[in-house]
């Protein structure tokens, strides 16, 4: 989605990687996690490059506090919303708002029930844990006779081979799938405030 943003608007950009190239052209950094081993070698380089880095706030989840210490590496932060600021110690902080949310208004539940199963082991949090975890969620909605699909993000790579049925989720899908079921099941996510 973010590469797509960037399109529409014209601006040059390149995902990061081992190749410091980007960081003779490019004028910011953008990440959506600051806190990682990864993320804080990005942020070094785009120091020793002279570009000031920015974290995204992705989403309202973010669990604040001591270490790891999210959102506190990169030079400045881009917020959702003045609530997170009384959780960050910060000089320079945006605050975007979460366009994503724009659209959203209260719908009618649908006429059948139908639960949506939210399934994000990310960054290497839970990985071995997700298909257990999505296998409780289903067979307990199964045993109420009630109709189900699992909506995986993007970057989950849980093995959910034989559960289903399986929707592929997105920051451009996710409307869509929550409008069309009548209660959500999940974990730490942004999906339950959505």
């Amino acid at each position: 989605g973010v590469r797509g943003a960037f399109e529409r608007e014209g601006l040059r950009w390149e995902d990061h990687g081992p190749s410091l190239a980007p960081f003779r052209w490019a004028t910011v950094g953008v990440c959506a996690c600051d806190w990682g081993h990864e993320d804080r070698w990005f942020i070094a380089q785009c120091r020793k490059a002279g570009i000031p880095s920015v974290c995204l706030q992705e989403g309202t989840n973010v669990d604040f506090g001591p270490y790891p210490y999210r959102m506190e590496y990169a030079d400045a932060v881009m917020l959702q919303g003045a609530y997170s600021l009384k959780y960050l110690n910060r000089e320079l902080a945006f605050m975007t708002g979460n366009p994503r949310y724009d659209g959203y208004v209260a719908l009618p539940r649908p006429a059948d029930e139908r639960v949506l199963i939210n399934c994000n082991f990310l960054f290497n949090m839970g990985h071995d844990k997700g298909r257990a975890w999505v296998e409780m969620a289903a067979a307990a909605v199964e045993s109420l006779g009630i109709d189900y699909f699992i909506s995986v993000h993007p970057r989950d790579a849980s093995d959910l081979a034989g559960i289903g049925p399986i929707v592929r989720s997105g920051a451009y899908s996710i409307f869509d799938q929550l409008r069309d079921c009548s209660m959500v099941i999940s974990r730490d996510s942004s999906i339950p405030h959505e």
